[in-house]
């Protein structure tokens, strides 16, 4: 009887085994590798010349970023960035997509029934028919209509190539690359049209192709307590020059639409900017302005951009990427993408280092001011020479509240920057202690108009030890700790 038990065990063991086998198919789910944290990127371009990409459109950045739980009780991989344009519209839903484990088809969740709809079947056949749901297209028909075999992404891959057809007749092709993915999606009548093709991706930590897009945030990068300090000079009569000091000293969230901005005050440019990590654009905060599709922000630049390349913002080309490759500054070499307006009325020239930010504009009209960049401090790390005022008032824009940040950099050896900020006029003392509570500097001692502002502390007469830095405004009253390494 034991044995008969066992033997029965083993069986259960094994058929769950063939079963499982069975319900996912590793060779077919390798066509649509689905994992958090996958990017892909594609180029927008006109086809003509026979259905061949020629014009250079724009850019789509698609992103993987979660899995999520829905109420028919089934997961799916949320995607974030599909593109809404008139001639290659994708579906709403795709938002939200699974493959079904047992037949390897990919499905997309439809939140107005809680249902979901047919995308792809992963284990079909040259000429096997299944509906079609990437567009908007009513009912399309779809088909595996072929196979090939290419040098795609850095090796040989084998591609499968759907067509779909909707109730108008108007056709469309797409390729699901192995280990990779979506990789090309065109609509092409009479030798024109377009299409959307894969240039880079990460696919589970893996980078193919144009990777540039990954990071292109290094290229602005918006951080508390990043600073900027450049020369400038005036080219109107009278001439004039100095030093400018550029901060970000704090962030807040525009809960309307979800996006976060940063306090900066770059010169020629609204003191709120943030980076959009789908289109690679930079965005000013501009309450009452911008378009239907960005209300109350306008296009700065937009870094995905290559050479050539021209953006648009609210429905006309207004800046041009004029220059790529690199740049020699503070004894490095840094990656470099370099914008003007396309019609030259008015100087509005910004260059941008990986990793660095803006190390050159020229603003003005008619008579031009040039900004240069003598030194940094970006994330952490101190570029070349930021030597600052003693007090600079950042701005005089009402703070939501009193704070004082963290000096930076810290530690630091022998300068560092202290940035505090003001809700209404009050008397303001900035004082500097040792670790004894013995009073030693007094930074500020006077009454201070609402606002940021930001004090140089020169360390240079002190030992190498910790220290601690009092602001009291009214009421308000903060110390922090600072560390000072000879």
């Amino acid at each position: 009887m034991k044995a008969k038990s066992i033997y029965h065990i083993i069986f259960f063991v094994i058929l769950m085994q063939s079963l499982n086998a069975q319900a996912w198919d590793s060779a077919a789910a390798k066509y649509y590798p689905l994992s958090v944290g996958n990017v892909y990127l594609y180029h927008k371009n006109e086809l003509r010349l026979g259905c061949y990409p020629v014009n250079f459109q724009g850019r789509s950045r698609i992103e993987i970023t979660g899995l999520v739980n829905k109420p028919n009780g089934k997961n799916y991989f949320k995607f974030s960035g599909w593109w809404n344009d008139n001639n290659l519209r994708a579906n709403p839903f795709l938002n939200y997509q699974r493959i079904d484990s047992g037949t390897m088809n990919v499905y997309a969740y439809d939140s107005l029934t809680n249902s979901e709809f047919l995308i792809d079947s992963l284990l079909a056949r040259v000429n096997d028919r299944f509906n079609c749901n990437r567009l908007t297209s009513v009912s399309p028909f779809g088909n595996y209509f072929s196979g090939s075999n290419i040098n795609f992404l850095g090796r040989q891959r084998t591609i499968k190539i759907f067509s779909c057809s909707g109730p108008a007749l108007v056709s469309y092709f797409y390729e699901l690359a192995e280990d990779i993915g979506f990789s090309k999606i065109t609509s092409c009548e009479l030798g024109a049209g377009q299409g959307y093709f894969l240039t880079g991706c990460v696919i589970n930590g893996i980078a193919y192709g144009d990777t540039s897009f990954i990071r292109v945030s290094d290229y602005f990068p918006l951080k508390v307590g990043n600073v900027w300090s450049y020369d400038w000079i005036h080219n109107g009569n009278p001439s004039g020059g100095g030093r400018f000091n550029v901060y970000v000293t704090r962030d807040t969230l525009n809960l309307m639409y979800g996006r976060t901005y940063y306090l900066c005050n770059f010169p020629n440019l609204s003191q709120w900017l943030r980076f959009d990590s789908l289109s690679g654009n930079i965005y000013t905060y501009a309450p009452g302005g911008g378009c239907s599709y960005h209300p109350n922000e306008i296009l700065v630049d937009s870094l995905y951009s290559l050479e050539t390349d021209s953006a648009k913002a609210c429905g006309f080309t207004g800046r041009k990427c004029i220059e790529t490759g690199t740049v020699q500054l503070f004894g490095n070499s840094f990656s470099k993408k370099n914008f003007n307006p396309l019609f030259v009325l008015t100087a509005s020239s910004r260059f941008y280092a990986k990793g660095i930010g803006l190390y050159y504009i020229n603003e003005g009209d008619p008579f031009t001011t040039d900004y240069t960049l003598r030194g940094a401090y970006i994330n952490g790390v101190l570029y070349g020479d930021t030597t600052l005022t003693k007090v600079h008032q950042l701005n005089n824009t009402i703070p939501e509240r009193f704070s004082l940040e963290q000096n930076y950099p810290n530690p630091f050896n022998p300068k560092t920057v202290i940035v505090y900020s003001l809700t209404g006029n009050r008397n303001v003392s900035l004082k500097v202690f040792d670790v004894f509570g013995k009073e030693l500097i007094t930074l500020i001692n006077e009454k201070q108009n609402a606002g940021s502002y930001t004090v140089d502390f020169n360390g240079d007469d002190l030992p190498s030890g910790v220290y601690f830095y009092r602001l009291k405004a009214g009421e308000f009253e903060e110390t922090k700790r600072m560390i000072l390494l000879k």
